[in-house]
């Protein structure tokens, strides 16, 4: 920092404007223009720019003098990533370092932070350990997350946070709210819904801005991009006058800095007060026939200085790959849509099983009679689901750039789920198809950038090919067989290559039997934790007398 000189000042107004003062110097000119949004005031004849973690940085290099105000926003904006160590041995599970280190960052920005970094890293884990270490302060806390992460969202809740009790919110909304610690709720139902200008559903906003919130936590924010949807000014509304919000989002600025702005405002409305300032320096904005384009884009190595210098952090996964295991499965869960039907369908299955004898040789002789039943009970179970499934692969590939192979069972899962998303974005490897059809797809897949989904019968498409184009697999449908499993979670491996890492997604449908099959792949056989260390696998054991033995003990749901 120069000595500060009286010629040169700098006062940060009420409205946090900075006017910049200083006799004519065409150096210094240039140098004043280096700050973003800066304009010449042609009446004053003076210099004005929105207060910005560069303006200060510019003008305090340069030897201006600051009134207190400015002076005190300085400390503020200006104070470098030094958060005091947290002890987060406190907390039931241990974090990775850049985990930690992410908590860290929140802390040290008071509460209002974006988590930027690559999907599959952690963001809602930090959030979490971050409400949990601040418990004086943090609720009650409302997280707003789309529909198919929302009960991700209360499972992670609580592991995290296990003195606090997490709810998730449905239906239309209303007025009162259920007594709750954190608030869990999905865009679509925060706002009202209008029908030809009448309200038909009210939403929760209201209800949830009465209840005074100290945290609000946006997952995957850059939904809010557009000034004009409903979404947005709900959002807004809720995060008005609370003190702590945390944004999560692996792509904040998507396609243009325009759709950066209210992403940035919401979490720290100081940093660029004024859209038209923002405008001309990051978006290039330009007058039009019909007014100002504010499409492009312009100084973006500026721009993604002055957030990671304030409210920003972001890892990628190549660089936290070294504390990042070979596996990561990570359990999705959801509500089915079909509860009555489906429990009826148990309930029916229980009843036959509990009529036959117990007798080994007798089970044997059923046995294809038992998986019969047992996969039609899966099948009421996949249409309950399915929605949310392609809900949340559509929300994956729209929240990264990263490729997602899916695996499935049952022709029907495979063939919604290529309905939805079509063959320029996907392709599919079933059962029936010629060698020279399946090799088509995959290489489709490994070098067609475009081609982001595969979506594969987990028998045609588990072995004996290579999708090492993407890092991340989601099974639909769970296989009879552990070692079936494996093979699958393998396809998009590295062989030879140590340092990878691997994300696995299981979307498991909530109070079914697919929890059950899941339990026992894991306890059972013990290959989710043991085949990391090496475990020799039994890899033709199926699971399913294990299934039908509990089936036998286990009781009605309530129909």
């Amino acid at each position: 920092m120069r000595k500060a000189t009286t010629h040169r000042r700098a006062v940060l107004t009420d409205r946090n404007f900075i006017l910049i003062e200083f006799p004519y110097d065409r150096v210094m000119i240039d140098r004043v223009r280096e700050i973003p949004g800066r304009m010449w005031d042609t009446v004053r004849k003076i210099w004005i720019a929105p207060l910005s973690n560069t303006a200060i940085q510019v003008l305090d290099k340069n030897g201006f003098r600051f009134n207190k105000r400015l002076r005190q926003a300085q400390t503020t904006l200006e104070q470098p990533y030094k958060a005091k160590p947290l002890d987060t041995t406190v907390l039931p599970m241990r974090l990775y370092r850049f985990q930690k280190k992410g908590v860290e960052f929140i802390q040290s920005r008071k509460g209002r932070a974006l988590v930027a970094d690559d999907m599959g890293l952690g963001k809602t884990i930090q959030a979490l350990a971050w409400l949990a270490l601040n418990p004086k302060v943090a609720f009650p806390a409302i997280v707003v997350c789309p529909a198919s992460v929302k009960l991700a969202w209360e499972r992670e809740a609580g592991r995290w946070v296990k003195d606090r009790f997490a709810i998730t919110l449905d239906g239309h909304g209303g007025d009162t709210l259920p007594m709750a610690d954190i608030y869990i709720i999905n865009y679509d139902i925060l706002s009202p819904r209008k029908v030809k200008g009448v309200v038909v559903s009210p939403g929760w906003v209201q209800a949830l801005i009465k209840l005074n919130a100290k945290t609000i936590v946006i997952d995957e924010i850059h939904y809010l991009k557009s000034t004009k949807t409903q979404r947005t000014k709900s959002i807004k509304q809720l995060t008005a006058s609370v003190p702590y919000v945390i944004g999560l989002s692996g792509t904040p600025i998507i396609n243009r800095p325009v759709e950066a702005f209210e992403v940035i405002s919401i979490i720290n409305p100081q940093l660029f007060p004024h859209f038209f300032s923002y405008a001309r320096r990051y978006c290039d904005a330009k007058p039009g026939a019909y007014g100002w384009d504010f499409k492009g884009s312009s100084n973006t190595e500026e721009l993604h200085k002055v957030l990671t210098s304030t409210i920003m952090i972001r890892r990628t996964k190549t660089e936290v790959l070294p504390q990042l295991p070979p596996k990561q499965r990570n359990i999705v869960p959801f509500k089915i849509t079909n509860r009555i039907q489906y429990n009826h369908a148990e309930a029916d299955l229980i009843d036959y099983l509990q009529s036959k004898g117990l007798d080994e040789a007798a089970d044997r002789a059923r046995n294809a009679e038992h998986l019969v039943k047992t996969e039609r009970l899966k099948q009421i179970m996949l249409e309950g689901k399915i929605k949310g499934v392609i809900d949340w692969i559509a929300n994956f590939l729209n929240s990264s750039m990263e490729k997602l192979v899916v695996f499935g069972e049952h022709k029907s899962a495979i063939k919604e789920i290529m309905k939805h998303f079509g063959t320029k974005l996907s392709v599919q490897i079933v059962g029936g198809m010629s060698t020279a059809q399946k090799q088509k797809a995959v290489d489709a897949f490994q070098t067609d950038p475009n081609t982001r989904l595969m979506v594969a019968n987990t028998k045609a498409g588990g072995i004996g090919i290579t999708l090492t184009a993407a890092s991340n697999v989601a099974f639909v449908e769970l296989p009879w067989t552990p070692g079936a499993l494996v093979q699958a979670e393998d396809r998009v491996l590295r062989i030879g290559q140590e340092a990878q890492n691997v994300q696995i997604w299981y979307l498991l449908a909530q109070g079914t039997i697919e929890e059950d099959i899941a339990t026992m792949l894991d306890t059972k056989t013990q290959v989710l934790a043991q085949v990391l260390d090496g475990a020799k696998v039994n890899e033709d054991k199926s699971i399913l007398k294990e299934l039908m033995k509990g089936l036998k003990a286990q009781k009605r749901r309530d129909l």
